[in-house]
């Protein structure tokens, strides 16, 4: 009686079985190179996104405060020194007029370094940096409310919009309550 053992594996089965697991390997190493391209895509938007919020947030939560007429040539609440420096006057100690403990801040927007500047005392030398990211930065005045622009990108001197360097543009208006334009 002649014995046969299928248990042996012949030479095609084991190349055909290198071969199925060459080809499962590469399909998961390509995805791990996307996903981890996308995923440092998706954090670059998403910091350029949040610079862009924390300079609106930061600008509204000041702006808000503004005092004054806008027909005041002394005291004017909000005024343009140039094209890129928005200046306010705000009502800094909170009791709703004008008063000697009131101030004037300021936004700057440096078109050389892309960064923007807040001066807590425009009269002072104190200044933080807000963001560093700013492609574009414009603003104008209507009435008891300001318009904002804001461009932000990852490397801002470069081309803005491009796979590698996301770009995020918000537009908002900002209300002054307290400024009467009359």
């Amino acid at each position: 009686m002649n014995i046969r053992s299928d248990s042996a594996v012949s030479l095609v089965e084991l190349l055909l079985a290198i071969v199925l697991m060459s080809f499962i390997l590469l399909v998961a190493h390509n995805l791990h190179i996307f996903s981890s391209g996308e995923l440092t895509d998706s954090m670059k938007w998403s910091r350029v996104k949040k610079d862009a919020s924390y300079v609106l947030e930061h600008m509204a939560k000041n702006i808000i405060l503004a005092i004054g007429n806008v027909n005041d040539p002394v005291n004017p609440p909000v005024r343009f020194p140039d094209d890129k420096t928005l200046v306010i006057f705000i009502d800094f100690n909170k009791d709703g007029k004008i008063s000697p403990g009131d101030r004037e801040i300021a936004y700057e927007f440096d078109t050389d370094s892309k960064e923007i500047w807040f001066y807590p005392d425009y009269s002072g030398t104190d200044r933080e940096r807000l963001s560093q990211r700013v492609h574009d930065f414009d603003f104008s005045r209507n009435e008891n409310f300001i318009d904002v622009e804001i461009t932000t990108c990852w490397r801002p001197g470069d081309n803005c919009g491009d796979p590698d360097n996301p770009k995020v543009e918000i537009k908002t208006r900002i209300i002054m309550p307290s400024v009467s334009f009359n």
